[in-house]
């Protein structure tokens, strides 16, 4: 269940913060940037500013991501982790303005991206505030289960507070445009799906920027959650086995030879 406002955020002076400064406007007045919102007073310009944030807050909980497996995961992961988030909303804004535009919604083109690029920059600093502690245990352990749920438990509550701004600015929120809720659990599907497709995240995958092969992403996380370094120990002996039968079979034949 998505959490609810249950107070306002004043500015410290009383009134709307200015527009270059996006991303206190987000982070400290949701209220206030729902009525820019609302009013169309929230351009291009600002969208572009907060989505530039977002990718920039996304990188940096990478770079803390990708401390996990290090080598190529260092700098991939900080690469995967805004290309997940951009490329989820990208897919699921046009069905956002349709759905609102079924519902008699009164927002715009332009409304949208704005809702769209507050919640993400909104959501990424969630995430780059518990950067320091992914990057904590990813130089800590090696128990890749507890980093999956870490990771899941910090993107959960990034994600929660992006919606919880997208309901607050939409007029009469998720309680009242039963739309919402379908499109987001439509973008959370996206999402996941999107992190499947840009797998691996916490594993060095030998300069291989994604896997090739196709995979739902409940399936993925059942095999990354049995994933232990004994398989990983059983997925190379076969190539072991390989190599040492080579010299036996040269053996054979220079025995024959002889």
């Amino acid at each position: 269940m998505l959490p609810e406002a249950t107070t306002d955020l004043p500015d410290a002076d009383g009134g709307v913060p200015a527009e270059e400064n996006v991303l206190a406007l987000v982070l400290k007045t949701p209220r206030a940037f729902a009525e820019r919102v609302l009013h169309d007073a929230f351009g291009w310009r600002a969208s572009l500013t907060a989505l530039a944030g977002a990718v920039a807050f996304d990188a940096l909980y990478g770079v803390a991501t990708g401390v996990f497996a290090g080598g190529h995961a260092f700098w991939m992961a900080a690469l995967k982790v805004p290309l997940i988030a951009i490329a989820s909303l990208a897919l699921c804004a046009p069905s956002l303005y349709v759905l609102l535009g079924l519902s008699g919604s009164p927002i715009g083109l332009r409304q949208v991206a704005a809702i769209l690029s507050g919640s993400a920059c909104l959501t990424s600093m969630l995430l780059v505030g518990f950067a320091p502690v992914a990057w904590l245990f990813g130089v800590s352990t090696t128990n890749v289960q507890f980093m999956i749920l870490l990771h899941i438990g910090v993107c959960g509550i990034g994600v929660a507070y992006g919606l919880r701004l997208l309901g607050t600015v939409v007029p009469r929120g998720f309680s009242g445009n039963k739309v919402l809720v379908v499109w987001s659990a439509v973008f959370l599907l996206v999402s996941a799906q999107m992190l499947t497709y840009f797998r691996p995240l916490l594993a060095d995958s030998a300069g291989r920027f994604r896997d090739d092969r196709k995979q739902f992403f409940f399936e993925h996380f059942l095999d990354s959650m049995k994933y232990s370094g004994e398989r990983a120990v059983a997925e190379r002996e076969p190539e072991q086995s390989d190599s040492a039968a080579l010299p036996v079979e040269g053996t054979d034949q220079l025995a024959a030879l002889e």
